[in-house]
């Protein structure tokens, strides 16, 4: 056989050789296609599974609402629809080594995986199959989000199923607010859901505060923080945390070296109240602003002055205490009480209407001012009227016969109030009080009575027709001249032992049978109102002339120093 023999193999140049690299090409091609149409195949079916079966992203769960001082101390947090505490933050109120933690013992490829972490779920499957019983888990945090989302029984069928909503959920949300939503929704013992309401409530600070040991521990509360619970479980929590600890040094996240140390540390949580300051003054913030962080203008340091003021000057049992603080140029709510005892009432007398005595003449004054019918230095007469079935007097029984307009208002005479009433007229009085903001039945006729203050008001609106009264830039019927001298009057001398400082303009008033006891005052910046009164029943003498609500507004005065 010669050169021309056939050779057998696939060496270069024979004709096996040549046929094999023919056939390669033709076969290379079928395998990318296939591959090419199975993963269209898969994008395909993924997509008829968003429109058969679409992902719910709402959230079930609701939000606590939060009240803040100006100064941002947190006055309260409401409970969800579902009873629980569940503060929402955006990703950076989070503590960094808290997103470690959670990651490293949680969910080590988060940020790699596209929703489904199969390596673990073999390392999972081998782990349990050697213990015979279920000893680990491989859901990710993505997984559980769906769970969160779409909570559902534990079942081959479940499981499937969160898989497909899980690859849904990585299409539509980012890492980051899959994460973010996991740090607010996580399940962590009672009626806690989410770190930032866990960290307040087992260690007093916020989420993004928390040391590494806090945060290790909160994460070591999960999957089942029950049967972890600082209070009950404190050892099995310190195993765990412990754990979560080595978790992270594995994973580079702390020096090795300083483990064991850490490992040795006390558990060091402990219960915290929740919040629940000024209790009636936050809910009248929640009722009247929207949103879950409500940042008020109360400001803490004069709330907390203003309490412990009314701790000093409760009348008892049986007996109301209200006091507010506005700011005199935007009215903002600086303070504000209801009770000095939040177990005596849950009503906000504030808002309660009362009868409220001559706190009403400043204004009758400054019209009679305006209309000519009197003047500063002017006398008006102080003698007995007799009307058909009405014989007014004064508190203390008496008639001046004449009596100076300034002395006359200062000293709250009755018969001087009813004359300037019968001058200016009650049409205009009643005018003039509406332009104030107080709100009259629109058929009510006012009687010469109105001077003494038969009308009832809440203290809250009383608080703000002064306001109106003292905002000299503001357009009523009376002239900001005649209000600054009404305000000129009011500011006499104080009683002996009150405080000196600031400048204050105050008026005091009784109501008919002494039920209610009033003073309200204006500085340089602030409208003050305190009111007191039997919450039932019969009314206190020791309430006369608003002595007792007086001294407290001084008090209260003090609190703003020299500025006012």
């Amino acid at each position: 056989m010669g050169g021309g023999s056939l050779r057998v193999g696939g060496e270069p140049g024979s004709l096996l050789g040549v046929a094999r690299r023919e056939k390669r090409p033709r076969l290379l091609f079928p395998g990318l296609l296939f591959l090419v149409v199975l993963v269209l195949g898969f994008g395909l079916f993924e997509r008829i599974l968003d429109s058969w079966v679409p992902l719910s992203t709402k959230d079930p769960y609701g939000a606590s609402r939060l009240v803040l001082s100006r100064e941002g101390v947190l006055l309260r947090v409401t409970p969800t629809k579902r009873g629980e505490r569940r503060i929402v933050l955006p990703l950076e109120g989070f503590s960094p080594r808290l997103k470690d933690a959670l990651i490293a013992a949680e969910d080590k490829h988060f940020f790699s995986h596209a929703g489904v972490d199969f390596g673990a779920i073999g390392r999972a499957a081998f782990s349990n199959l050697l213990a015979g019983k279920r000893v680990s888990g491989a859901s990710t945090l993505s997984m559980q989000v769906c769970r969160l989302l779409e909570p559902r029984p534990r079942t081959f069928r479940s499981k499937l199923l969160e898989l497909i909503r899980t690859r849904q959920l990585e299409r539509r949300w980012s890492k980051e607010r899959i994460l973010c939503y996991y740090l607010n929704t996580a399940p962590l013992g009672g009626l806690l859901r989410g770190f930032e309401a866990a960290s307040l409530y087992w260690f007093g600070v916020h989420a993004r505060d928390l040391d590494l040991l806090q945060a290790a521990t909160l994460v070591a509360l999960l999957p089942a923080p029950s049967r972890r619970s600082p209070r009950r479980h404190p050892g099995r929590l310190v195993r765990m945390r412990n754990r979560v600890l080595g978790e992270m040094a594995a994973a580079g996240l702390l020096d090795p070296g300083n483990l064991e140390e850490l490992r040795g540390r006390p558990l060091g949580a402990r219960v915290h109240p929740w919040p629940f300051e000024a209790p009636l003054a936050s809910r009248w913030f929640l009722r009247h602003m929207r949103g879950e962080r409500l940042v008020t203008s109360l400001r803490w340091p004069l709330q907390r002055g203003l309490q412990a003021l009314a701790r000093r000057f409760d009348p008892g049992p049986g007996m109301g205490l209200g006091a507010l603080v506005l700011d005199r140029k935007s009215g903002e709510v600086q303070a504000m009480l209801g009770t000095p005892d939040w177990n005596r009432t849950k009503v906000n007398p504030l808002f309660s209407k009362r009868c409220v005595g001559s706190t009403l003449k400043p204004f009758l004054y400054a019209l009679a001012l305006d209309l000519g019918v009197s003047s500063p230095v002017g006398l008006l007469p102080d003698r007995p009227r007799h009307f058909r079935d009405w014989n007014p007097k004064n508190f203390d029984q008496e008639f001046l016969s004449w009596v100076g307009f300034g002395q006359a208002l200062r000293a709250s005479r009755n018969l001087p109030a009813i004359t300037l009433l019968d001058w200016v007229g009650t049409a205009r009085f009643r005018d003039l009080l509406t332009q104030l903001g107080l709100s009259l039945p629109g058929n009510q006729l006012l009687g010469l009575d109105a001077a003494l203050g038969t009308l009832s008001l809440s203290p809250f609106q009383l608080a703000q027709a002064y306001r109106s009264f003292a905002d000299l830039g503001k357009q009523l019927p009376v002239s900001s001249r005649a209000r600054e001298i009404i305000l000129g009057i009011l500011s006499r001398p104080r009683h002996r032992g009150l405080p000196l400082r600031p400048r204050i303009s105050w008026k005091t008033g009784t109501s008919t049978g002494r039920r209610d006891a009033w003073s309200v005052g204006v500085t340089k910046g602030h409208v003050l109102l305190v009111w007191m009164g039997p919450l039932e029943g019969a009314g206190a003498p020791e309430f006369v002339g608003g002595k007792a609500p007086t001294d407290l507004l001084f008090e209260i005065a003090s609190l703003f120093g020299e500025q006012g």
